[in-house]
């Protein structure tokens, strides 16, 4: 059995990044479906903004069908801490693996201090048997 990867952007309202106001703002992705033969995947989550500024990053996991057995899916409503940031001079980034489902959401949310606006972005890499 051959192991591959590969990286799948995360899109904020079809972006490829998201805006998080200051003082506590919140951004949620667009939904990022894995590949079926998808057995473990990683997620690398950055920021950028004023520095000092934090933002912490959750998953948000939908299962194939809803628990009511509809199509439609329905993500946790209880998030996944995925890390924190701090924001520096420069972009700051963090890697974290990222419980495999058939799709998710990331959710930043930047603290309730935060001076400035924060952009975010994320990319997913899946390792997948072929």
């Amino acid at each position: 059995m051959a192991v591959t990867n590969s990286s799948l952007l995360v899109t904020w309202a079809a972006a490829a990044s998201g805006s998080i106001a200051a003082s506590g703002g919140v951004t949620e992705s667009d939904a990022a479906t894995f590949n079926a033969n998808t057995y473990s995947a990683m997620v690398q989550c950055q920021a950028t903004g004023t520095s000092g500024d934090t933002v912490d990053f959750y998953a948000e996991l939908a299962p194939a069908t809803a628990p009511d057995g509809s199509s439609a899916a329905v993500y946790d409503t209880v998030r996944i801490f995925l890390g924190s940031l701090t924001i520096g001079a420069a972009a700051v980034a963090f890697d974290a693996n990222l419980p495999v489902n058939v799709s998710c959401k990331i959710y930043a949310e930047g603290g309730a201090a935060n001076a400035g606006i924060s952009t975010v972005s994320a990319i997913i890499t899946e390792y997948k048997s072929a």
